[in-house]
C-alpha cells in the first residue's frame, strides 16, 4: 500500500494499485434510499401539532409538563367540545337537505304597474235565450232540437247523433252555442276603464268556458296561449289591441306601452279600475246551469285557461257589487334553480313543458292534466278542453265517465310523478299530474261586497242607459273591479341554506365550541403533509451522514502481498 501525500497531509483514501486507477471511496455515492413513515416521526409531528394547534385546549394535550389526570381532563373536554359541535352541524345539515327554501317577504314593494290587471271571465248562467229556444221547437231543424235538449236536460241522445269525427260535429255544435248564448254586446251593456268609457265589443271577447259562452277582459290571443291555437276550440276572437308575450316569470319589458295586453292598471281606486254594467235579461231565461239566476265571475291569469263552473263566484241582477282585488306575486331567486325540484316544490317555466300551452301555470297544467285523463278514459274530451285537431269531442252521453276521470285526476294532483305507468295517452305521452306551483307566478285573491239597488230614487244616468227603472233593477248588475293599493308586497322564495350560509353556520359552531378557523384546515394539512415529510427528511439525512462518517473513521486493513 502506498500511501499519497498532499501538502504534508495524509489520506488514507486513496488505495493504488498496479494497473488500476485510484479509487475514491470518500466521493459521494447514490445511495438507495427507502423513504417510510415510523411510529417517531407520526408521534413527534403530532406532538408538534398538539403544542402549536390553534384549536383550543389540543395544545394541552402535548405538554409534557401536565400530569396524566389534567391531560385526561383537556381530552375529555375537548371530546365534548367537538361532540356538541358535530351534533349541532349535523342539525344544520339535515335543514340544509330537507328544508333548503324559505318564502320571505319582499323588502321592496311592487308597484302595481308591475302587473297585469287580472283577467276577468263573466258567464250568464242562462243556457239558452227563451226566444231563441221557442224558435228552435217551433222551426228548428233536428240536430238544433237534440242540442237544445242536451242545454237543459239531463237524458239526451246526443252522444248517439253527434259524429266520432270531432272535425264534422264541433263546428255544428259551436254554431248552435252562438245561436242560443246571449251575447257579450247583450250582456255587457256599458265599460268605464281607467275613468273613461270604452267600447264594451272591443275590450271583451267571446270565450268558450266549461260554463258555456262567455265573456272574457284582458285576456291574450290564443296565439299566445296555446301552442297550436289552431287545435283549440275557442274562437277565432278579433283582438282590435296588441298583445304581447307576458309571462308571470318574464314580466314587463320596460319599454312595452301601456295600451298593449295584458293591460295594466294605472293606479287604485275604483275610479283607476274596471266598472261594467251587465244585463241578466231575466225574461229570456230558459234553463239555467244553477238553482238562481245571475252571473258568475273569475279573476284569473291572462294566460290561463279559467274554470267557471267550480271557482265562479255568483253576481245577482239588482245589486250593485265592488271586487276589491288583491295580488299574489311570487319570485324566485336564481339560486333557486340549484335546489331540487321536490325540495323547492315549484317549476321554473323551462323545466316543465306542458303538451298545449306555452306557458306553465299550475292552472294550465290541471286543465291538460284533466283532458289527459279524460282522453284515457273516455277515448272524447270536453269542448273547452285543450285537445288535438282529431279528438273526438264528448257528447252528453260521455258526462258521467268525464266526471269520473276528473275525480279521479283531481285526487292525485299532489302527486310529482306520472298516476300511473300504464295510463297512457294514444299519442305515447304519459299524462302526469305533477302540477306543482310555478316558481314565479300571479294570483288574485277578492274581496267582494254587495248593496241592492235603489227602488226609491233616481238612479244615475250612466248605469240607467235609457231602460225603464223598474227594467233596471231587475235585470241589471253593476260591478266594480278595482285594486285597494297602488302599491303590495311580493313574495320571495329563494335558499333557506345555500353554499354560504351552511358555511357560515357551521365556521360559527366550529369557532364558538373549538376556536376552529379556515387557516385551522391548512394548519392540519400542514402537519399531516409538508409537517411529517419534513421531518422524515431530516431523519433520512441524518442517518446518510452517520453512516458515511462511520465508514470514514473505520480502520483499514494493508495486505502486503498486493505491493
Amino acid at each position: 500500500m502506498v500511501y499519497a501525500t498532499s501538502r504534508s497531509k495524509i489520506y488514507p483514501h486513496y488505495v493504488f494499485t498496479p494497473g488500476r486507477k485510484p479509487r475514491n471511496f470518500s466521493a459521494k455515492r447514490k445511495l438507495k434510499t427507502v423513504c417510510h413513515i415510523n411510529t417517531t416521526d407520526v408521534k413527534k409531528t403530532a406532538q408538534e401539532y398538539a403544542q402549536n394547534s390553534s384549536l383550543h385546549g389540543l395544545r394541552y394535550l402535548g405538554s409534557k409538563d401536565l400530569h396524566v389526570v389534567e391531560r385526561l381532563f383537556w381530552i375529555i373536554s375537548f371530546i365534548i367540545a367537538a361532540s356538541t359541535s358535530g351534533y349541532f352541524i349535523k342539525d344544520l345539515l339535515t335543514k340544509w337537505f330537507e328544508t333548503p327554501v324559505i318564502m320571505s317577504l319582499s323588502p321592496k314593494s311592487t308597484s302595481l304597474t308591475e302587473i297585469p290587471f287580472p283577467a276577468i271571465t263573466i258567464c250568464n248562467m242562462n243556457n239558452a235565450r227563451k226566444s231563441v229556444a221557442e224558435a228552435i221547437n217551433l222551426n228548428g231543424s233536428t240536430i238544433e232540437k237534440i242540442l237544445l235538449k242536451d242545454f237543459c236536460e239531463e237524458d239526451t241522445i246526443l252522444g248517439n247523433i253527434i259524429e266520432d269525427n270531432a272535425s264534422s260535429s264541433w263546428p255544428v255544435v259551436q254554431k248552435f252555442m252562438l245561436k242560443v248564448s246571449q251575447p257579450c254586446h247583450k250582456m255587457i251593456l256599458s265599460c268605464t276603464w281607467h275613468g273613461e268609457h270604452q267600447n264594451c265589443y272591443e275590450i271583451f271577447n267571446a270565450a268558450l268556458t266549461d260554463e258555456g259562452m262567455c265573456c272574457t277582459f284582458n285576456r291574450v290571443k290564443n296565439e299566445l296561449i296555446f301552442r297550436n291555437p289552431s287545435h283549440s276550440s275557442d274562437l277565432n276572437a278579433t283582438f282590435p289591441f296588441t298583445s304581447i308575450d307576458w309571462t308571470p316569470e318574464k314580466g314587463y319589458d320596460e319599454d312595452t306601452p301601456l295600451n298593449h295586453v295584458p293591460w295594466r292598471p294605472w293606479g287604485a281606486g275604483s275610479h283607476l279600475g274596471l266598472t261594467i254594467i251587465l244585463n241578466a235579461e231575466l225574461d229570456e231565461y230558459y234553463c239555467s246551469s244553477e238553482a238562481s239566476h245571475g252571473f258568475k265571475v273569475t279573476l284569473h291569469n291572462p294566460v290561463e285557461t279559467p274554470k267557471i263552473t267550480a271557482f265562479g263566484t255568483l253576481i245577482s241582477p239588482g245589486w250593485e257589487t265592488q271586487i276589491k282585488i288583491k295580488p299574489t306575486l311570487h319570485i324566485s331567486t336564481v339560486q333557486l334553480k340549484s335546489i331540487d325540484q321536490e325540495k323547492r316544490q315549484c317549476y321554473f317555466s323551462d323545466e316543465r313543458m306542458l303538451r298545449f300551452y306555452r306557458t306553465y301555470t299550475q292552472r294550465n297544467c290541471i286543465m291538460e292534466c284533466e283532458s289527459n285523463f279524460t282522453l284515457h278514459f273516455c277515448q272524447c274530451v270536453m269542448y273547452y278542453m285543450p285537445k288535438d285537431t282529431s279528438t273526438r269531442i264528448c257528447g252528453k252521453k260521455d258526462i258521467l265517465c268525464a266526471n269520473r276521470a276528473k275525480l279521479t285526476m283531481e285526487t292525485k294532483l299532489g302527486d310529482n310523478y306520472a298516476l300511473n305507468e300504464s295510463v297512457w295517452h294514444e299519442s305515447g305521452q304519459k299524462p302526469t299530474c305533477g302540477c306543482l306551483p310555478a316558481c314565479c307566478s300571479i294570483a288574485y285573491d277578492k274581496i267582494q261586497s254587495s248593496s241592492e239597488l235603489s227602488t226609491h230614487f233616481k238612479v244615475r244616468h250612466e248605469y240607467v242607459l235609457g231602460r225603464d227603472p223598474s227594467y233596471f233593477r231587475k235585470n241589471m248588475a253593476v260591478v266594480h273591479f278595482f285594486f285597494t293599493e297602488a302599491q303590495f308586497t311580493s313574495i320571495i322564495k329563494g335558499e333557506l341554506f345555500g353554499t354560504t350560509e351552511l358555511l357560515s353556520g357551521a365556521g360559527g359552531l366550529l369557532g364558538l365550541f373549538m376556536g376552529f378557523s379556515f387557516l385551522s384546515v391548512f394548519e392540519a394539512l400542514y402537519f399531516l403533509t409538508l409537517r411529517l415529510w419534513c421531518s422524515i427528511r431530516r431523519r433520512k439525512n441524518t442517518q446518510n451522514v452517520k453512516n458515511e462518517v462511520l465508514r470514514i473513521i473505520q480502520p483499514r486493513v494493508t495486505y502486503p502481498f498486493l505491493n
